[in-house]
């Protein structure tokens, strides 16, 4: 197992301290671990093996049902495969299942068959339904989470019970399983992964770099949570609420352990921001919605610029948390950035320059290499009491909010940057981004975009912090 191996710090950097319980928790010896071939399905451009992959024990089966981790580990050959070191893993989640999935997500298929690189589904991120004992009824994805969080912040003496930890081992076991499988069907064992995965799965892409060293470059999406604590508050001064999609938090009134030591205690385990020195070290594209129903779509000032390293935004406009708007598009994307990666080409990028005022606001961007288009996109809120650009406000069913984001091009400047300057709604807030296109020196009709961060205008928040008082008790509700 390649775990941490030459990779973790010892000691304390930045007021954390090295080995964290994450860090110890997937470094434990695990007999569970194993896996098996169950199927295989040949389809148009790859070879498809079904493996039973089992990750771990969790806690015990006294504590919750399911307590062995088992997974359905979609291994996707394409035929016109490349020879290379280079693998990756797209984190997907999913519920329990004896027999294997029907079918494997179009992402996967997309990217391995795009960039000619075995590409790896790993469902059941967490695995679920999960029973907790204490309680005796199934949960799911955020109800999983939130009851971990819950039982830690009873007891922090306790951090195995936060789900995400198991999350990232389950990634780190099938880097193993896939290592020894590959060279048994005649492929070149891989040392080096891609790792990406949405939502409760791009929080596990973010802390997988930590406890890993053969993951080389991470795609996160949907998922801008580093500075977590600043994220979560960032959000609340931005409604005045707590969105709907929180609802399994607020169970708890997990949000009252906001801005207090205790909510310090579980950022050092799972807050991207406590790993920043593994972060610097590898590629990251971190892609986010305009519309998310869980953060705002400027959710990244509250972390991008102290993130070191190779990175790039790329912020998706007219999307919600899911991106199915835009899902064909990204997932191109994606597979050319694999691509510069895998062919040790450079990857372009944009420098940014940001301007903020409660008047206006101004984006300029400086490309690495001159980029085919350059798109400016703008959208104004349709509330003028709250900074909200969620394209849903609740569900449920689904309330849509169309906050709709407006393209145009622009034309560079002298030195080849490109500007844009924006003034104040007379109600409301303004967002805008940059993006910049490039065409693919590897596929036709194909891009890589990256974008700058979404700047709001005015530079101002129709609420202040909740302070100590950020529970669900709070005099606004969830929306």
């Amino acid at each position: 197992m390649g775990v941490l191996l030459g990779w973790v710090l010892v000691g304390v950097c930045g007021g954390v301290e090295y080995p964290t319980a994450l860090q110890r928790y997937v470094e434990k010896a695990d007999l569970a671990f194993g896996y098996s071939l169950a199927s295989t399905n040949v389809v148009d451009g790859a070879v498809i093996y079904n493996l039973n992959l089992t990750s771990q024990v969790w806690m015990s089966s006294a504590v919750e049902t399911p307590s062995v981790w088992r997974h359905w580990l979609r291994v996707v050959v394409p035929t016109q495969l490349e020879s290379s070191i280079q693998s990756g893993i797209f984190v997907g989640g999913g519920v329990n299942s004896a027999t294997p999935p029907v079918s494997t997500s179009f992402e996967t298929l997309f990217l391995a068959i795009k960039s000619k690189t075995v590409i790896c589904q790993l469902g059941q991120i967490p695995n679920q339904p999960t029973v907790f004992t204490a309680e005796g009824r199934p949960r799911v994805e955020d109800a999983i989470i939130a009851y971990g969080w819950n039982q830690f912040f009873l007891n922090t003496s306790k951090p195995e019970w936060l789900p995400r930890l198991p999350m990232v081992k389950a990634v780190v076991r099938a880097m193993d399983a896939i290592q020894d499988f590959l060279p048994k069907i005649n492929v070149l064992k891989p040392e080096k992964f891609f790792i990406g995965g949405a939502s409760k799965r791009g929080w596990t892409t973010w802390l997988t770099p930590a406890v890993d060293n053969r993951v080389n470059a991470i795609f996160p999406m949907v998922m801008p949570i580093p500075n977590t604590e600043h994220v979560l508050n960032h959000l609340w001064r931005s409604l005045g609420l707590w969105t709907f999609v929180f609802n399994d938090y607020l169970e708890f009134n997990l949000t009252s352990h906001l801005n207090q030591p205790i909510f310090q205690k579980l950022a050092e385990i799972i807050d991207p921001a406590s790993y920043m020195p593994y972060l610097a070290q590898i590629p990251k594209y971190i892609i986010v919605s305009t519309g998310d129903q869980f953060f705002q779509p400027d959710s990244s000032s509250n972390f991008y610029e102290g993130l070191q390293g190779p990175k790039s935004m790329r912020v998706a406009p007219n999307t919600d948390h899911s991106l199915r708007q835009a899902s064909t598009q990204l997932i191109d994307n994606v597979a050319n950035w694999m691509s510069y990666i895998k062919h040790g080409d450079p990857i372009p990028y944009v420098i940014q320059k940001l301007k903020q005022s409660n008047t206006t606001a101004s984006i300029t961007i400086f490309p690495s290499i001159p980029p085919s288009t350059v798109k400016l996109w703008v959208a104004t809120t349709l509330s003028s009491t709250r900074r909200d650009f969620r394209l849903y406000i609740c569900g449920s069913p689904e309330c849509y909010q169309p906050v709709l984001w407006n393209e145009s091009t622009l034309q560079a400047n002298a030195d080849g940057s490109y500007t844009a300057s924006i003034d104040a709604p007379a109600k409301g807030w303004t967002g805008f981004l940059l993006e910049a296109q490039f065409p693919s020196p590897y596929a036709q009709n194909s891009w890589y975009s990256v974008t700058s961060e979404v700047v709001i205008v005015p530079d101002t928040y129709p609420v202040p912090s909740c302070g100590n008082t950020c529970g669900h008790n709070t005099t606004s509700t969830s929306q």
